[in-house]
């Protein structure tokens, strides 16, 4: 694939995001891909691995939209930098547990790695900060006391 043709890929992915049409990224992705949430340290596999993670996410923001900043291809893969946007309206759903909606907004920059192999989706490693989104979201953390 050619660098365009990578860039023009992976943005159908963010498209099929907001247009809620998850199965169209099957199209776009080997059935063996695998998707990295960095932050959780959560590693998902194939087609329902997808699913997971993009209806994780469309659960807790029904409104949620991705908005790409900057995209840096090449013909194996590339880097997708955007802003998430949405409204805490359910559940999320994090390695220790959901937090229930808090009804805020958020607003939050992500960067996706992708891998791209026989014109497909092969791999991503997606990166953003936890952190950001929890604040935003009224979740307070605790920062243990030092002892000494």
């Amino acid at each position: 694939m050619s660098a365009a043709e990578t860039e023009a890929l992976v943005r159908q992915a963010y498209q099929a995001f907001n247009d809620r049409q998850f199965e169209r990224t099957f199209q776009l992705a080997r059935p063996d891909i695998v998707t990295v949430v960095v932050p959780t340290g959560q590693e998902l596999h194939g087609h329902a691995g997808v699913v997971e993670f993009l209806t994780g996410w469309s659960t807790a923001f029904p409104d949620s939209t991705v908005e790409i900043t900057s995209v840096l291809a090449n013909d194996d893969g590339a880097a997708v930098e955007f802003v998430g946007r949405g409204t805490h309206d359910g559940p999320l759903a994090t390695p220790m547990g959901p937090i229930p909606p808090t009804g805020r907004p958020v607003e939050f920059r992500l960067c996706d790695v992708w891998q791209v192999q026989g014109g497909k989706l092969a791999r991503t490693h997606t990166y953003f900060d936890v952190m950001t989104i929890l604040a935003q979201i009224g979740v307070e953390i605790g920062v243990p006391a030092h002892s000494s």
